[in-house]
C-alpha cells in the first residue's frame, strides 16, 4: 500500500581542493545512507548468531567528513580524515540470555552518535613492494546502551606484500583491536533486567602468508596465522584459534 509507505531523503554532497598539484587536497563531505542488512550479512560477521534474529534497517541520517588526502612523494600517499555521524537503528551483538548456554547472540539496537578519525599512508614501490598502515579511533555517544557491544575503541593494521619475480609473494599482515564490552544481563526477582558490561581484552595479531606460482595456472599457498599463538576473544564466550595454517592449492 503506497499509502503507507516511507521516503527518505540523503545528502550527497563531496568538495575538494586542489592545492598543491594532487599533492594536497583538503576535502569535506556530507552524506548519508539506507541500509538494508540481510540475515546472511549478519552471519558473515558473527557467526554465532540465532537463526531468528529481528533484522531491521539502519539510517545514517547524515555524516560529515573532512580531511586531507595527497601524496608526500610518487610512491607515498596519505589520507587524513574526521567524521561525525548520526545514526539510527545501529545494530549490535549481545549474547541471547533465554538459551541454556547463553552461547547464541541475538542483537539490539539503538540511536548513537558516532566519531571516526581516521589515518592512513600508503608505500608503493613499483609492484614488488607494497606498504600500507591504517588506524581508526572511535568514540560512541549512545542513546540507551551502557556500551557499544562489541565495538573496539581503535583499530590499526600494517600489511605489507613483496613480489620476487612474480613468482614468490610474501605478505604480512599485523593488526590490533582495543578492548570492548560483552552485554551480561541480569533478571532480578521484579523481573527487571540489569545490564552489566564485561570486558574483552584487546588484541595484537600476525599473520603471514606465501605463495609460489608453480605455472601461471597453478600456485600453491602456506598461511600461517596467529603467529604468537594468542588466546583472545573477538566475541564473547568464543576464544579464537590460536596459532593454525593453511596449505593448498589454487
Amino acid at each position: 500500500d503506497q499509502r503507507n509507505s516511507k521516503f527518505w531523503f540523503f545528502p550527497d554532497i563531496s568538495m575538494q581542493y586542489n592545492i598543491i598539484d594532487y599533492f594536497l587536497l583538503p576535502y569535506i563531505e556530507v552524506n548519508g545512507n539506507y541500509d538494508v542488512h540481510s540475515y546472511r550479512e549478519m552471519y558473515g560477521e558473527n557467526p554465532f548468531v540465532r537463526s531468528d534474529l529481528n533484522i531491521n534497517p539502519t539510517k545514517t541520517r547524515w555524516n560529515l567528513a573532512a580531511g586531507f588526502r595527497g601524496n608526500i612523494s610518487s610512491k607515498v600517499a596519505f589520507n587524513v580524515r574526521a567524521e561525525y555521524a548520526k545514526i539510527d537503528n545501529q545494530y549490535l551483538f549481545v549474547n541471547d540470555m533465554s538459551s541454556k548456554l547463553h552461547n547464541k547472540f541475538t542483537v539490539t539496537y539503538d540511536e548513537i552518535m558516532r566519531t571516526r578519525i581516521l589515518g592512513e599512508i600508503s608505500y608503493k614501490m613499483s609492484e614488488k613492494f607494497k606498504l600500507g598502515l591504517k588506524g581508526n579511533y572511535f568514540v560512541y555517544d549512545m542513546s540507551h546502551e551502557i556500551e557499544a557491544w562489541h565495538l573496539p575503541t581503535y583499530t590499526v593494521s600494517l600489511d605489507a606484500s613483496y613480489n620476487l619475480e612474480n613468482k614468490i609473494i610474501a605478505r604480512v599482515n599485523v593488526y590490533a583491536i582495543s578492548k570492548r564490552y560483552a552485554r551480561i544481563d541480569h533478571i532480578n526477582d521484579k523481573g527487571e533486567n540489569l545490564p552489566e558490561s564485561k570486558e574483552l581484552k584487546g588484541v595484537i595479531d600476525a599473520n603471514l602468508g606465501l605463495e609460489y606460482r608453480i605455472t601461471k595456472r597453478f600456485s600453491s599457498f602456506l598461511d600461517l596465522n596467529n603467529i604468537a599463538g594468542q588466546r583472545y576473544y573477538e566475541w564473547n564466550q568464543y576464544a579464537n584459534q590460536r596459532f593454525n595454517f593453511m596449505l593448498g592449492l589454487t
